[in-house]
């Protein structure tokens, strides 16, 4: 499927080149799901091992919502195919089972996650927590090393769901999607690593996850990807902030500041409820900076469409290198409410 159909496919209303993507039905999984097989229950980190090695497609490994698994010098979790890891946890309403990692737990390498997920996996309902959710200048405090730490929480593919989970103080990223992953109603919080820090990272390559219904807050980007002609995300009806580190959405170029800013970037139905960095550690401390910042030209173009900034005005809230260019604008408002 390409990219065009898939986002048909997901539901959004998204003009490419004035013309609406022709609608295709959604691919079904290769299996159907055994939803009327009773979970396997797991209350501790062995139960989760054994659990999680002996499912298979359709399973569901559940972990009640009282429970608590320390993870630290656990890391590549795998959840297999078509299998789901859920406890309770839903997005501003009840807590998962707690998942989580002592100081000094670091990723034996980088791009190293707790957990990854297989084709069509799920994570669902639980909390999982690193233990960077205080804001590190690495120029101050690592001698300008940046990846003087390491770790990401989990890693998302081809049909993997991240959602209704609490995602907090990973240093990388809390979420790396990859492919067609749908990372959705999920809370993305404190992720803050001076020239790291991200709620959702987006690898250059053909990817292109559904990024919706999330709350994000306290990251340095709240979705960044790393840019080249193949890349893109559809980000709609998140909700952004207050508490920014620096800008939130974000596609790199090829060359980092430059270049090739990936294919088609979707961002759309968001509100963004901040302007300025509230972390007086950052370079800038205090300093307005744009909702969305997208560091090059991409291939076929962004549309910013339905959002509402509390920026003053286009120009505030969104910056392009050497823009705006290859860009779509409508229906987006402006200024912040009345009742702050």
């Amino acid at each position: 499927m390409d990219r065009r159909a898939y986002l048909a496919a997901a539901g959004s209303a998204v003009l490419f080149g004035g013309a609406l993507a022709d609608p295709v039905p959604v691919v079904e999984p290769v299996q159907e799901r055994a939803d009327d097989d009773e979970p396997m229950v797991a209350s501790s980190l062995g139960d989760l091992r054994d659990s999680l090695e002996a499912a298979t497609w359709g399973d569901v490994v559940y972990v009640p919502p009282e429970v608590e698994i320390d993870l630290t010098g656990t890391w590549r979790l795998s959840i297999p195919d078509g299998v789901t890891l859920a406890s309770d946890g839903r997005l501003d309403d009840y807590d998962g089972a707690r998942f989580h990692s002592s100081p000094g737990d670091e990723a034996p390498e980088q791009h190293t996650h707790k957990f990854e997920l297989g084709r069509g996996a799920r994570l669902t309902g639980v909390r999982l927590e690193g233990h960077h959710h205080e804001y590190v200048n690495p120029i101050e405090e690592h001698d300008g090393n940046f990846y003087a730490h390491r770790g990401n929480g989990v890693w998302a593919g081809r049909g993997a769901v991240v959602d209704n989970n609490d995602i907090s103080g990973w240093l990388y990223a809390a979420v790396w999607a990859e492919d067609d992953a749908h990372v959705h109603d999920n809370f993305l919080h404190h992720n803050t690593w001076g020239g790291l820090g991200y709620g959702v990272v987006v690898p250059s390559g053909d990817n292109m996850p559904l990024i919706e219904d999330n709350r994000f807050n306290y990251n340095r980007h709240s979705i960044a990807a790393g840019g080249g002609p193949e890349v893109g995300y559809v980000a709609r009806n998140n909700v952004v902030g207050p508490d920014w580190v620096g800008a939130q959405f974000d596609m790199h170029g090829d060359e980092g500041m430059v270049g090739v800013a990936g294919d088609e970037v979707v961002i759309e139905g968001n509100t963004f409820r901040g302007t300025h960095t509230v972390e007086a550690k950052t370079r800038n401390p205090g300093a307005e900076v744009p909702a969305i910042h997208i560091r090059g030209t991409p291939e076929t173009g962004v549309w910013v469409e339905n959002n509402h900034f509390y920026h003053e005005d286009r120009a505030s809230a969104y910056q392009q290198t050497d823009g705006p260019h290859r860009v779509h604008f409508s229906g987006n408002t402006y200024g912040r409410p009345e009742s702050g």
